[in-house]
């Protein structure tokens, strides 16, 4: 064999082998964030009283993902997955503009990993970053915890073709098992703020970098003058969400 034959060979091999090392060390870190983030990657469910003058009253229960951010159980959910008021009033004034219709949501409810239910509320909400917290009864938290909790300290950097992983959950009829979705930053939106984005995500559901690192939560973006056909999933930075669930954690009822 000549020596540039050889050669083309040669980097073949060396190109071949990073790139087997690089996919089994994602593989491995995927594993590694379904082993020791799905825990706090719960349900959160409630339901949704619609009230709509002169045309009766509908009641609807859904559920959503939501990350558990805090040891007194708080969890970070999408707003408009778990409080859909700005849809549907955005859906039914499209259709008549001089109707409001009353929205409210009671019976919250958060499913731990182990399939417990804590009955929980709702304490603080940013419409415009699409963020809810949900407390927990604090009995009831005291008696499950300590709890897998979401760390916010990440820079939450990413750029355009890096991989990513989703964790996410099946629905209950497959047991909730647990999800890790591979992916990668189609875009990044840097106006009004930052965004990621990529073709599919769920709203709440917590995102990583190729190395296992908690970066971001899947958010919506959503136009209320258009409706829902605006909604777009976007992943949301940790930075900018750690701010808001610092004012969260502030509004945490204190023990008597």
């Amino acid at each position: 064999m000549n020596r540039p034959i050889s050669l083309l060979v040669l980097c073949v091999t060396v190109l071949t082998s990073v790139c087997f090392s690089d996919e089994s060390s994602y593989q491995k870190n995927a594993r590694m964030v379904v082993q020791t983030y799905g825990p706090g990657l719960v349900w959160v469910s409630a339901t949704t009283k619609v009230d709509i003058p002169d045309r009766g009253v509908q009641e609807k229960r859904g559920d959503c993902l939501g990350v558990m951010i805090h040891e007194s159980g708080l969890t970070l959910v999408s707003l408009n997955y778990f409080d859909q008021s700005q849809l549907i009033t955005s859906a039914i004034r499209r259709g008549d503009p001089d109707v409001t219709p009353s929205v409210t949501v009671s019976d919250i409810l958060i499913t731990l990993d182990t399939g417990t239910e804590m009955e929980g509320k709702l304490i603080f909400k940013d419409p415009d970053l699409d963020l809810a917290f949900i407390l927990p009864d604090p009995k009831e938290a005291q008696d499950h915890a300590p709890f897998t909790l979401f760390s916010l300290e990440g820079d939450g950097k990413a750029q355009i073709m890096d991989r990513i992983i989703t964790l996410g959950r099946l629905e209950e009829a497959y047991n909730r098992q647990l999800v890790a979705m591979p992916a990668y930053i189609a875009s990044v939106i840097t106006k009004p703020r930052t965004y990621y984005y990529t073709k599919e995500g769920v709203p709440g559901t917590p995102v990583f970098n190729e190395a296992g690192q908690f970066i971001g939560v899947w958010v919506t973006r959503f136009n209320p003058t258009i409706g829902p056909s605006s909604i777009r999933p976007m992943i949301l930075p940790v930075t900018d969400i750690k701010p808001i669930a610092e004012q969260a954690i502030k509004a945490i009822p204190k023990e008597e």
